[in-house]
């Protein structure tokens, strides 16, 4: 029988939803202004964006985590949800290509692209990993993360002492981190011939589940921790935020000292940075979008919550499409304004954001199995 809750607990829950949709909604805004022109390696934005935003998605989809009764059930489920949006994006980007007819598409373009599409890791972009566009990456490699930590879940569980847990998480982060740092240049040769680089990646991002593993499970364990709750609805988690802020900008400050971004983390490029600074600067940057959302939460107006509920709720949808029209975006704007490049990088990026929702509320949502496919996938599920 389902739980039955009284008024009180339900708003709480929606609260929470509320909460979780909006830092959702903060972090898909993140990616798009990463794959902006304007967040070049170097710069400020650069910074502060890949030092923890893709950490933060593992972590959030780990916090609401809810493992299927058979392991049998659940791969037919997360495939749906990810799997399903990830190739037919994929074959969609074929038809658009062939539709361009290219003299070799046929001879070179396609292979590239099913060959890129079936080995699931962007990387370097070497035509052993020629995705479609290279932030779909994301959605294998969430799947076989929910997917292994729903095998490693009982086992995790039996561990009573919360830092066992932390010890036992974090030693495949060791690993995983060691594996991108010494593990040599390659994965796989012939006599002199590199075929698959470490920058390239294991098929569907085998090697980085080590690391998205620790994440994952941080967001799940976060559930349980009565001292981040008590922070976080303590006046709208103000205090949290203000010493999270705080830490963040100090953080931010060293870094900028040590120079050549070397705390920072790309897992699509297996770039992580220094294991414990690089991880603590993730932890921070988590931290601050959970207490700067229940800020909004509780004291923003109605219209900032939407803006940034919605685009949380149709995150996968801007995840899977922002690239392809914020590139395009970039690329008509920068002929057209060459002296004016503040003009190219904020119109391409509210293009990157603005017609993935538009598309989906116009076109995806009328036609049920699209709408099936692309559909809400943020917390309320």
């Amino acid at each position: 029988m389902p739980e039955i809750m009284n008024p009180a607990q339900e708003s709480g829950n929606e609260k929470r939803m509320e909460q979780m949709d909006i830092a959702r909604g903060i972090g898909i805004i993140l990616v798009v202004l990463g794959h902006n022109a304007a967040c070049a390696k170097g710069t400020p934005y650069y910074s502060l964006i890949f030092s923890f935003h893709i950490p933060l998605f593992f972590f959030l989809s780990g916090h609401f985590h809810k493992r299927a009764d058979q392991i049998g059930q659940e791969i037919p489920q997360r495939a749906k949800k990810l799997l399903v949006p990830y190739f037919l994006t994929g074959f969609l980007f074929i038809i658009y290509k062939a539709c361009q007819t290219p003299a070799d598409f046929y001879t070179r373009d396609v292979w590239q692209l099913l060959g890129g599409m079936v080995y699931g890791a962007g990387g370097s972009g070497t035509p052993v990993s020629f995705l479609y566009w290279p932030p779909v990456w994301f959605l294998t490699s969430l799947f076989l993360t929910q997917v292994s930590f729903s095998l490693l879940q009982p086992f995790a569980e039996k561990f009573k002492s919360r830092l066992v847990r932390l010890g036992f998480f974090a030693g495949f982060l060791i690993l995983g981190v060691n594996n991108l740092h010494h593990w040599g240049n390659t994965y796989l040769h012939m006599g002199e011939t590199r075929i698959i680089l470490t920058a390239t990646g294991l098929p569907w991002n085998l090697d980085l589940l080590p690391v998205t593993l620790f994440y994952y499970w941080l967001g799940w364990e976060s559930r349980s921790l009565n001292l981040l709750k008590a922070g976080l609805s303590r006046s709208g988690g103000i205090p949290v935020l203000l010493l999270s802020a705080g830490l963040f900008c100090i953080y931010q400050l060293q870094h900028a000292r040590v120079g050549n971004d070397a705390w920072l983390l790309d897992l699509n490029l297996r770039s992580y940075g220094h294991a414990i600074l690089t991880t603590a600067g993730a932890i921070l940057g988590i931290l601050l979008i959970l207490a700067l959302s229940t800020g909004l939460e509780k004291y923003a107006p109605k219209g900032i919550r939407k803006a940034l509920v919605l685009p949380g709720l149709q995150s996968l949808t801007i995840l899977v499409f922002h690239y392809f029209f914020q590139e395009q975006a970039q690329q008509v704007l920068a002929k057209k304004f060459p002296q004016s490049p503040w003009i190219t990088f904020s119109v391409s990026f509210v293009a990157g954001v603005v017609i993935p929702l538009l598309l989906y509320l116009l076109i995806l949502q009328k036609i049920p199995w699209l709408r099936s496919v692309y559909g809400n996938q943020g917390t309320q599920r």
